[in-house]
Formats: structure tokens, sequence, C-alpha cells
């Protein structure tokens, strides 16, 4: 489930107005400020802080130079030292509501989710028309199974923004977790309408569809997802799963599905028993039943040692079938993975 942080200020000027500013003077804490901001938008996240950190050593009390240091920060993947920036910008600034739903997604890095859930309240106490606020909210109420709170929340959030992508196809991914199909294919179509190569939309689009039995459509779905993204892992499974599993003859194609899950399972590696699973299915639709057996056996190693009982459950009943020389074919499919890699 994707997010995003709120970011302050100067974000069009150039890289190079803001260098020009720090050549022609000395002590211009706007000028590292801005630059830091053209950097980070450069995804030169380093680069970015470094300027940051100038900019507060010219004005230790300036609440957005916290705040987009923070960001940077988070966007390196440094939770702890992120929180620390968006709490001292709250310090300064006790109102800000960017800073609010900005230390929300950063305790949520560190899984403290209902910590999170009080800045995200606190941010539309704030600005009540906080669209990121909402979704924000929604994707932590979401990682914790609260769904009917989390689809509250994204539609609030679209109500605000209709055209926010990532919330239709996160409401999607709620709304097939609750079983309500249709109305996940409406918001994941919705989705690639605003945007068009989306690649998680579409992979969730396709996933549903195969959960509808309609084989085809999901195919279509899936080849393109493997269009825009030729190594995304969860596309490549979704696509052998359904050409190894379909109960539909004409769909299938084990020598395919067995090269497109050999490729997920490369990208993935050993740890995850999704792919290992899928392989499985792909080797006993070829009739390489011993394959498909080892194969399946490591899925169920690796599901078992994650703790993942009902996987293991499902992965024991097909290993059954491998080993009595029968394929496995495809009931219903799983909910839709939110953020495939």
């Amino acid at each position: 489930l994707a997010v995003s942080y709120t970011q302050t200020g100067y974000w069009k000027d150039s890289f190079s107005l803001w260098a020009r500013g720090l050549a022609c003077t000395e002590q211009n804490w706007l000028a590292h400020f801005g630059l830091g901001n053209a950097l980070r938008a450069q995804g030169k996240l380093t680069e970015a802080v470094q300027q940051y950190e100038q900019a507060l050593q010219l004005k230790p009390e300036d609440a957005e130079t916290c705040n987009n240091l923070g960001i940077a920060l988070a966007n390196q993947g440094k939770a702890s030292e992120a929180i620390q920036q968006f709490e001292r910008t709250l310090r300064i600034k006790p109102h800000h509501a960017g800073a609010n739903n900005n230390l929300g997604l950063a305790l949520a890095m560190q899984g403290m989710l209902a910590e999170a859930t009080q800045h995200y309240e606190r941010a539309l106490q704030l600005k009540s028309d906080f669209a990121e606020a909402e979704f924000n909210w929604g994707n932590a109420l979401h990682s914790q199974g609260k769904m009917t709170e989390a689809i509250r929340h994204f539609q609030r959030a679209l109500q605000i923004q209709p055209d926010h992508t990532q919330a239709h196809n996160n409401l999607g991914v709620a709304l097939a977790n609750q079983g309500k199909a249709s109305e996940a294919i409406e918001q994941f179509e919705r989705a690639l309408d605003l945007t068009p190569d989306h690649a998680e939309a579409r992979y969730n689009l396709g996933s549903t569809l195969a959960g509808r039995g309609k084989f085809k459509e999901a195919i279509q779905q899936y080849e393109r997802v493997l269009q825009l993204q030729p190594d995304n892992a969860a596309g490549l499974d979704g696509l052998a799963r359904v050409l190894a599993t379909s109960p539909v003859p004409s769909v299938r194609d084990g020598a395919r599905a067995i090269a497109l899950a050999q490729r997920a399972s490369r990208l993935v590696g050993d740890a995850e028993p999704i792919p290992a699973d899928t392989l499985a299915a792909a080797y006993a639709e070829a009739g390489r039943f011993a394959e498909a057996i080892e194969s399946a056996q490591k899925a169920l190693a690796s599901a078992k040692r994650l703790g993942q009982k009902e996987l293991a459950e499902q992965i024991a009943s097909r290993l059954v079938l491998y080993q009595a020389g029968t394929p496995y074919r495809e009931g219903p499919a799983a909910v839709p993975r939110s953020n495939p890699k």
C-alpha cells in the first residue's frame, strides 16, 4: 500500500537556480533549503540531507526545513531519524498538519500503527480536507485488518481528491478482502482510467478477474503488467498460476507457466512460499510430477517456517495431488496483493 509524505516549499525551482544562489551568497539558509528540495526531487537523498542540515545550522528553528529533512531521511529508510525531525518540527510549530501526517507515516514504518493513527487524526483536526492523511490512516487500518474502517477512510480521501489513483487502488484491495469483487474491479478500473501504466492496479485487477473465473481477461492484465515491469515478480507469478491451474483447457500452457514461475522464483528467492507453490503447479500441469513434488515440499517448508498455517494447509493438499500424479486446478483466487514487486 503506497504512502505519501507531505513536503513543503520550492519544489518547482530548479537545481541550477539554488546552486547559483549558494555560489553568489554566503550563509544563505534559503538557498540550502531550496537546493535540498531540488536534490530530493531528483532522488539524490544523501546530498539533500546535507543541504537541509546546512540550512538548519544557519536557521535551527525553521520548521519547514526540519519537516523536509525528515522526509528525506524517511525516504532513505531511516525511520528513527525521520521521527526525530518530525517531532522537532512539531515542537517548533505544533499546528503543522503536514508534519503530523509525516510523523504518522514514519511511526507506521516502525510498525507503531496505533501511534501513527493518532497523528493522522491530529492532522485531520488541523486540516479537515487533508486527503493524504485520510489515505494514510486507511493504510494503517488496512494493515491491522480493519477493512471496514479502512474503506471508510479511503472513501473520504476520494471525496476530497477524486483523482487519487492510489486511493482507488487501495480501496479496491480492501473491498476485495471483503469479498466484494465487483466493487473492487470498479476501483481498479478507475485507478487505471486515471493512470493507465499503474502496474499495481493492473495486477490487482488481473488477480480479481482470475478469482471470478475471467481467465482470459486476467491474462491480458498480467501481460500488461509485464510489459510495464518485466521483472515484476507478482505479475510473473500471477500469469504463471493462471496458465498452470485454470480449469479452462484452452487457457493452460504448462511450458510457459514453468518459465514464468522460474523467473519469479529467481527474483524472490527461496524464502517466500508462493513462487515455489506456483512453480510446483506449473510442473504438474506439464506432467513433471517429481519436480512438482520437490517444489511443493520447498513451498510447504517455507510456509511453515513463516507461520503461514492456512497457506501451508493449502500447499499440503496440492502436494497430495502431485503425489497422486494429478495437476491442480484453481478455484476462486486469493484477494489481490496490494503492492506487487
